[in-house]
C-alpha cells in the first residue's frame, strides 16, 4: 500500500525520511500553483523559513517555458544559477543566468512530418523556440531567454498558454531559431489521427511524446528528461551531496520521482504517478505541496 504523508498526529518516526532533504524539485501545473491565495501566501512563508532557517534549496521541472515559469520561480525565492528544468527537461538552465546545462533540439523535418497529419485537422501545432541572449532584459528580474512559439493549422489563438504571442507559419522554413518543443492540441484531434500521430512519435528515434494532463500531445528531444535535472544537481559541487525529494501529479513527473531519493505524489495525481512515487499526499495541487513543506519543517525542528 502507498506509505501516507505524515501529518501532526503522526508517530516522530515517520518524519525521520525528510530530516535531511536539502533540494526540494517541483513541478507547477496541478502540484503549486492552483490553490487560494492563503495557502499560497502560506506556501511562500513556509518556503522562506526552510530556506531561511534550513538552508533548503528550492527548484522547478515544468512543462512550461521559462517566461510561463518565471512569475512563479520568483513566488518561490528561487536562487540565481540553481538549475531549473523547463520544457518537460528539453532545456535545463540556471535560473536568472545565461548558463545553459543541457538543451535537447528537435529537427525542423520532424514538425512539417507531424503538420501533414493535422492539416486537415483543427487541431494547431505549437513549436517553440529557445535561444540565450548575451545581455539580460526585461525588468525586475535578469533574463537572458530568447523565447518564441510558432503556431501552425486553425488560427484559433492570439496567445499560448504562457502568454506569449503565436508567430503564425506555414512551414517549418519560417522559423528560424532552434526548436525546443512542440505541442498539439489533443482535444481537436479524433482518435484514429491520435493514433497516427502517437505512432510517428513512437517509431522517431530523435524525439519523444509526455503526458500532463493539460490537453497536449507534448513533444521533446529525446535525451534528457525532467529527471535529469538531479543529474545536474549531482554534478555541481554545491549540491553533489545534498539529499533530494520531488514532488508532483502526473506521467510527465515519473522520471523526476525515479531520480529524486524521495518522491511525493498531490492526492489528484494520475495513478501512473501515484504508483511510481514513495509517499501521497492527503490533500490536492497546493494544499498537498504546502503539507509536504510542513512535514519537511517537522522533521527539521522535532527530529
Amino acid at each position: 500500500m502507498k506509505a501516507k504523508l505524515p501529518d501532526n498526529d503522526s508517530n516522530l518516526a515517520l518524519l525521520e525520511d525528510f530530516v535531511d532533504v536539502e533540494i526540494v524539485v517541483t513541478d507547477l501545473d496541478g502540484t503549486l500553483i492552483d490553490g487560494t491565495d492563503s495557502i499560497k501566501d502560506n506556501i511562500r512563508k513556509k518556503i522562506k523559513y526552510l530556506q531561511n532557517s534550513y538552508h533548503v534549496s528550492f527548484s522547478v521541472a515544468t512543462g512550461r517555458t521559462y517566461i510561463g515559469a518565471l512569475p512563479v520561480m520568483k513566488d518561490l525565492n528561487l536562487k540565481d544559477g540553481i538549475p531549473v528544468a523547463l520544457y518537460n527537461g528539453g532545456v535545463i538552465m540556471g535560473y536568472g543566468t545565461d548558463k545553459v546545462f543541457s538543451k535537447q533540439v528537435i529537427q525542423p523535418y520532424i514538425v512539417d512530418e507531424l503538420f501533414e497529419y493535422l492539416i486537415n485537422s483543427e487541431s494547431s501545432l505549437y513549436v517553440y523556440t529557445f535561444e540565450i541572449s548575451e545581455m539580460p532584459f526585461v525588468t525586475e528580474e535578469k533574463n537572458y531567454t530568447q523565447e518564441k512559439v510558432y503556431g501552425m493549422g486553425y488560427k484559433g489563438k492570439k496567445y499560448d498558454s504562457n502568454g506569449m504571442p503565436i508567430i503564425w507559419v506555414n512551414s517549418s522554413r519560417q522559423i528560424p531559431e532552434r526548436i525546443v518543443a512542440i505541442l498539439i492540441e489533443e482535444r481537436q484531434i479524433d482518435l484514429p489521427l491520435k493514433e497516427a500521430v502517437m505512432s510517428y512519435l513512437d517509431k522517431n528515434d530523435m524525439v519523444e511524446a509526455t503526458n500532463s494532463g493539460n490537453g497536449y500531445i507534448e513533444i521533446k528531444g529525446k535525451g534528457f528528461n525532467k529527471g535529469s535535472i538531479f543529474q545536474i544537481f549531482k554534478g555541481l559541487k554545491k549540491y553533489e551531496e545534498k539529499k533530494t525529494l520531488a514532488i508532483g501529479d502526473n506521467n510527465n513527473d515519473i522520471d523526476l520521482f525515479e531520480k529524486a531519493d524521495i518522491s511525493v505524489a498531490v492526492v489528484n495525481s494520475s495513478k501512473a504517478a501515484i504508483d511510481a512515487a514513495d509517499y501521497i499526499c492527503k490533500y490536492e495541487k497546493g494544499t498537498g505541496f504546502l503539507q509536504m513543506l510542513r512535514v519537511m519543517a517537522s522533521a527539521k525542528r522535532f527530529c
